[in-house]
C-alpha cells in the first residue's frame, strides 16, 4: 500500500578470473566462456577437464583410460594455459596439471575460461589463457553422494570393473558468515587394454609373429601385447570461507590428489621349443643401435607409477 516497488534486474554474467575481482564479461579483458552449473549437469562429465568439451580454441586430451598427463591448451599454445582451483594455481613446476585426471565434475559450481595472454596477472604460464575450475560451497547442512559401476559386455572393449564415486558434506554457521566442506572422489579399474608388442626382427627358432608394417613401411612383427593398465584416483579436498566485514572473504583450503597405474596381465604370442615364449633378456639392440630385435621386455617393461600433489592456500579478497 505504500506504493514502493521491488524490481529484480539482470547485470549480466559476470566473471572473477579475468580481473580477479568480480566484472561484467562485458567489460572484462579478452574472450571468455563460462561453463554453468545447468550446463556441467546436461552432458557426461566425468573429470574437471571434460567441461572444457566443445568450447572453442580449447583443446583436452581423451585418452582411452586413465589420462596421466590431463591438461588444458587454449588456442594450441603447448603449456600456455594456467589452469586455477577456485583461484588457486594447479600447474607444477613443469607446468604439468596431472591431478586433474583425478577431479570429479560432481564438485563443481562453474567453470570460467579466459582466452588470450594473461600473463600480466597469472605469470608466464598463462600465455594462451587461465582456466578457473570454481568449486561448490553450501549455504545449509548438505550431503551429496554418487557410486557408479561399470563394466564392458565384450572383453577388451572399455575399461574392466569401472568404479567411481563421490561424496562432499557442507554447512554454513554464524548466520552463513562461515562455510566449510569436504569432498572425496575415487576411481578404480582393471583398465583398458594396452597396445601391442613389438619388435622389428624375428629369431628362426620361435614362431608366432604377426608380420606388419609401419606407418612408414617398415617391418615389425607383433609378438604380444602389454596388458591392461590397472589404475586407481583419489582425491580430497578441505575448504572454508570466513566473510569479514562488508566486502572482505578469507579462505583456505587443502587438497592431496593421487592416481596410479600399473600394467597387467600381458600376453604372448609367441612360443619356442613347444613352449611359450616371452623372449630372451640379454639379447643385444638392432644394427643401427637402437632397441628392437628380440628380446622384447614387453613383460615388466611397461611403467608403472604413483603420483602424488598436495597444494595449500590461503586467500583473502
Amino acid at each position: 500500500g505504500s506504493g514502493n516497488e521491488i524490481r529484480d534486474i539482470n547485470l549480466g554474467e559476470i566473471t572473477t578470473t579475468a580481473n580477479k575481482t568480480s566484472s561484467l564479461i562485458s567489460e572484462s579483458a579478452g574472450n571468455i566462456s563460462v561453463v554453468t552449473k545447468k550446463d556441467i549437469a546436461k552432458t557426461p562429465n566425468v573429470k574437471f577437464s571434460d567441461t572444457l568439451r566443445g568450447l572453442e580454441g580449447v583443446f583436452t586430451p581423451k585418452g582411452r583410460g586413465l589420462e596421466t598427463f590431463d591438461s588444458v591448451t587454449i588456442r594450441g599454445i603447448s603449456g600456455g594455459t594456467n589452469v586455477l582451483i577456485d583461484g588457486v594455481s594447479i600447474n607444477d613446476m613443469n607446468n604439468n596439471t596431472k591431478m586433474l585426471t583425478s577431479m570429479n565434475a560432481l564438485d563443481l559450481e562453474r567453470v570460467e575460461v579466459i582466452r588470450g595472454p594473461f600473463s600480466n596477472i597469472y605469470g608466464s604460464g598463462a600465455l594462451g589463457g587461465v582456466v578457473n575450475f570454481i568449486t561448490k560451497m553450501y549455504d545449509e547442512l548438505t550431503i551429496k553422494a554418487s557410486i557408479g559401476y561399470g563394466n564392458p559386455f565384450q572383453d577388451h572393449n572399455a575399461p574392466q570393473n569401472l568404479v567411481r564415486g563421490f561424496i562432499s558434506l557442507g554447512d554454513a554457521y554464524f548466520d552463513k558468515k562461515f562455510k566449510i566442506k569436504a569432498s572425496y572422489a575415487f576411481s578404480t579399474s582393471k583398465g583398458y587394454a594396452a597396445d601391442e608388442a613389438w619388435t622389428s626382427s624375428t629369431e628362426g627358432s620361435v614362431s608366432g609373429y604377426i608380420p606388419t608394417k609401419s606407418n612408414t613401411g617398415t617391418s615389425r612383427y607383433i609378438v604380444g601385447d602389454m596388458g591392461r593398465q590397472s589404475y586407481g584416483t583419489h582425491d580430497f579436498r578441505l575448504q572454508s570461507k570466513l566473510d569479514i566485514g562488508d566486502n572482505g572473504e578469507l579462505s583456505a583450503s587443502f587438497n592431496y590428489s593421487n592416481y596410479n597405474y600399473k600394467h597387467i596381465d600381458q600376453k604372448t604370442f609367441l612360443s619356442k621349443d613347444g613352449k611359450e615364449y616371452w623372449g630372451n633378456s640379454s639379447g643385444s639392440a638392432n644394427q643401427n643401435g637402437t632397441a628392437g630385435n628380440m628380446p622384447y621386455t614387453f613383460v615388466g617393461g611397461m611403467g608403472n607409477e604413483d603420483y602424488n600433489q598436495f597444494i595449500e592456500s590461503i586467500k583473502y579478497k
